[in-house]
This record gives C-alpha cells, sequence and structure tokens, in this order.
C-alpha cells in the first residue's frame, strides 16, 4: 500500500509516507497531517491509549482517520469466522468492538 500511495503522490513532491508501530514513532506530537489507523484498533490492548496515541501525532488542523470492524454490534458470519479463527490460533486475539467504544 505504501507503494502504491508513493506512486499515487508522486507528482505532488511534499508527502511522505511512514511505516511504523505506535511505540516505535520518533515524533513530537503535531507532526503529521494525517494519521491513519485501518484494522488495528481490534487488535491492541488499550484501545483508548492507542488511539489518543495517534491522535496525539495529528497537527491541530490535521486528521486522525480509522476504520475498525465493530463485530460485538451484531451477530455476522464475519464475526462468527473470526472468532473461530481466534480460538483455532490462526487470527491474533480481535476485540470485538462497539461503536460507542470507539468514539469514546
Amino acid at each position: 500500500m505504501l507503494e502504491v500511495a508513493q506512486a499515487r503522490a508522486s507528482d505532488v513532491g511534499n508527502v511522505t509516507f511512514t511505516n511504523s508501530s505506535i511505540d516505535d514513532i520518533r515524533r513530537s506530537e503535531n507532526t503529521f497531517h494525517v494519521v491513519t489507523a485501518f484494522n488495528v484498533l481490534q487488535y491492541v490492548e488499550d484501545i483508548e491509549a492507542d488511539a489518543r496515541k495517534f491522535a496525539n501525532l495529528v497537527s491541530p488542523e490535521g486528521l486522525f482517520i480509522s476504520s475498525t470492524a465493530c463485530l460485538s454490534e451484531r451477530r455476522s458470519l464475519l464475526g462468527l469466522l473470526v472468532l473461530a479463527l481466534t480460538k483455532l490460533g490462526i487470527m491474533p486475539k480481535t476485540r470485538f468492538c462497539k461503536k460507542s467504544e470507539l468514539r469514546t
């Protein structure tokens, strides 16, 4: 995904993409214009603490964009599949998030 993004942004010239663990980022707060966390928060121990880490990296006029499956909102085939794959050890431990939890 980084290669695709870099290729698409090559005409702009002032865009830098970084792929890093939230704990490995060595930048000061308010550094980035955009921070994304797609399909990440359901795998962290403390959603509130890690979401705060992401948000603190964003400049005051910037954006923190996250997409997280809210598997506890309703029963679904995907939720059952994730539960089964997690119990079998094929997938990592997955939190079944609620929208209200993520909004907070």
